[in-house]
């Protein structure tokens, strides 16, 4: 069983920058134009945290994972990310159209899928132990670029996907975020004690 726990969120204060400014896509499918629209976006964007830029010259004391490191921190400071009051477990859904002519492909006018899960501590096991399982085969470049991100801000970022069943979950919703190719993204915040779930 995977041991998964709720945690103090920092997230974006919607007061402070419009939300639809900061968010971007997962850094992996982040193209170089992406990457300069969103750095046009906001000064708060993400983007300047998962997949900043790497201009000539960058050394030991100045390159992307310091500035990722800075950035967070003044974000912190500044009050335009705050961190949640209590711990929490993250309901999550996504409603999207799979592109016409894939398997399972909708027409615009029929309702659209929905994926549903949750964000959370999950404990690091090894693969040995037979309770995470790969998803998919990572090379090890990108695995060394997102953990010296991890060591230098302290911070992860992202999230992988986890099959779990809870009953009875239920949360007050934060706006619905129209996020890549017309998905929607919706995140609750409830507060609720470690839980165990079978992880695949």
């Amino acid at each position: 069983m995977a041991i998964v726990s709720p945690f103090r969120a920092w997230r974006y204060d919607p007061e402070r920058v419009p939300i639809q400014q900061v968010v971007t896509q997962p850094y992996d499918k982040i193209t170089p134009a992406m990457q300069e629209r969103y750095y046009q976006s906001s000064p708060y964007d993400l983007v300047r945290i998962i997949l900043g830029k790497r201009p000539p010259g960058d050394g030991d004391a100045d390159n992307v994972y310091t500035r990722a490191a800075a950035a967070f921190q003044n974000w912190r400071h500044a009050g335009i990310l705050r961190q949640d009051p209590e711990p929490s477990i993250y309901r999550y859904s996504q409603t999207f159209r799979f592109p016409e002519g894939v398997p399972g492909g909708v027409p615009e006018n029929q309702p659209r899928a929905e994926r549903r899960g949750f964000i959370a501590l999950g404990r690091i096991e090894p693969y040995s132990a037979g309770v995470v399982f790969r998803h998919e085969q990572t090379l090890a470049q990108p695995k060394a670029d997102r953990l010296d991100l991890l060591r230098a801000t302290g911070g992860h970022f992202g999230a992988k996907w986890k099959r779990a069943k809870r009953k009875g979950a239920s949360g007050v919703p934060d706006e619905p975020r129209a996020h890549g190719a017309g998905s929607r993204y919706r995140l609750c915040r409830r507060g609720v004690p470690p839980i165990s779930t079978p992880s695949c």
